[in-house]
């Protein structure tokens, strides 16, 4: 699966200590670029760095990979410490050499005997493409890769695989999950350093406008980066389903979108393991469903999981609607915690109209008037977008409907 452009982002604005960072579309994947010298690749949501003895020097522990044909690079799992990143970024940009002059057009003739050269160099590469990838297709899979349940005994001591490395960020998401815990909420985790858990709690305790009774909800799926691929994504789903089952629930609730969106749950994903969509909100959210028996069909007393009506419209509720930007967000998301204030001191500076809205209780986000609680941006009463955004891309949305602000 090709890499987000959610994901990109995210990773170049990690990177904006180090200098002026760009990401071009490249084979499919991304090119990224510091001050105009390619430092390496975003690729399948991994970030990669062209080696260098001072990159090793800082990060020792990125391992030497080869994400595409005929490339070793360091693969950067930890992109989360901003200062880090940039201090790599920075040592990798000055120990590479300046890009080459372009040359001058070449006369046909000259091309067309160069091209054959290259197909022929081509041809053979290829072939040792082919050899290596057959012996590798013959090698041992590895260690199965162990599952992690959090708990409150050892939340303090694990790594929160979604969790930014600035403390604050972290203790905001621990606290949360601690809170959460209270409620039925799990977290379970791959036993590495990177994006592989799931987390989910009973659709009553949930953060989220949704009535689901005798449901379990799903907060978030997430696998990325090297750990794709590699079945965990299953794994941690059936993690779910049986604990579901071992408390008695009729089915599973997750809430998703027509296409997939940045923080949603993947619809394609969900869709082939067996959830239905029983339920839809403007402009493009769907909540899926996945009987857990054969006869999960409601009750009599019961219903089948929808959204609260509130959350249903695409705007907001007349009482609460106000000219410019409103924002709603949690707490359940760390990102929150690092791009809310700034995206408050920038709307301040800018002359913004921005109204920001904490979400801070189960309650509070039951009648939260749209589905997605953790993140929901609106504009003059209509619903914009779940995305949590960088500054940039704020500022860039804002100067876009800023002829409309009502100043």
């Amino acid at each position: 699966m090709a890499s987000t452009k959610e994901f990109v982002e995210f990773v170049a604005d990690q990177m904006r200590q180090a200098g002026e960072i760009s990401c071009r579309k490249m084979f499919g994947e991304y090119g990224i670029y510091c001050n105009g010298k390619i430092i390496g690749t975003v690729e399948h949501d991994q970030l990669y760095l062209k080696i260098t003895k001072e990159g090793q020097a800082l990060m020792p522990e990125a391992p030497v990979e080869s994400p595409h044909k005929g490339s070793n690079m360091l693969r950067i799992d930890d992109v989360e410490d901003a200062a880090r990143l940039a201090a790599m970024v920075r040592a990798t940009y000055a120990a590479l050499p300046e890009p080459k002059p372009k040359k001058a057009p070449q006369k046909k003739k000259e091309r067309a005997a160069k091209g054959d050269s290259k197909a022929k160099t081509a041809d053979a590469a290829s072939k040792l493409s082919t050899a290596k990838q057959e012996a590798d297709a013959e090698s041992p899979a590895g260690e199965e890769i162990a599952l992690i349940r959090l708990t409150k005994e050892n939340l303090q001591s694990e790594h929160i695989c979604c969790a930014l490395s600035q403390a604050e960020q972290v203790q905001s998401k621990k606290r949360w999950l601690a809170d959460a815990m209270e409620q039925g909420l799990a977290f379970v985790k791959g036993d590495v350093r990177g994006k592989c858990f799931i987390e989910y709690l009973p659709a009553e305790a949930a953060w989220a406008p949704v009535a689901a009774q005798d449901c379990m909800y799903i907060d978030c799926l997430w696998v990325a980066g090297q750990w794709k691929g590699r079945g965990l994504g299953d794994r941690l789903l059936k993690t779910c389903i049986d604990d579901s089952r071992a408390r008695g629930m009729r089915g599973i609730v997750a809430i998703s979108s027509r296409k997939k969106r940045s923080f949603l749950n993947d619809p394609s994903y969900l869709k082939h393991r067996g959830f239905i969509v029983v339920d839809r909100a403007e402009p493009d959210f769907e909540l899926l469903y996945l009987p857990l028996t054969e006869n999960s069909a409601p009750k009599e007393t019961e219903c089948m999981p929808q959204f609260l009506p509130q959350a249903k419209e695409g705007r907001l509720p007349k009482e609460e609607s106000e000219a410019g930007f409103v924002l709603y967000y949690t707490k359940q998301c760390p990102f929150t915690v690092k791009y809310i204030p700034l995206l408050e001191k920038a709307a301040e500076a800018e002359g913004i109209s921005l109204s920001v809205r904490h979400v801070d209780s189960i309650e509070t986000a039951k009648a939260c008037p749209a589905p997605w609680t953790t993140f929901a941006l609106f504009f003059n009463g209509e619903y914009l977008t779940n995305e949590i955004m960088t500054v940039d891309k704020f500022l860039k949305l804002a100067r876009e409907k800023v002829e409309i602000l009502p100043y």
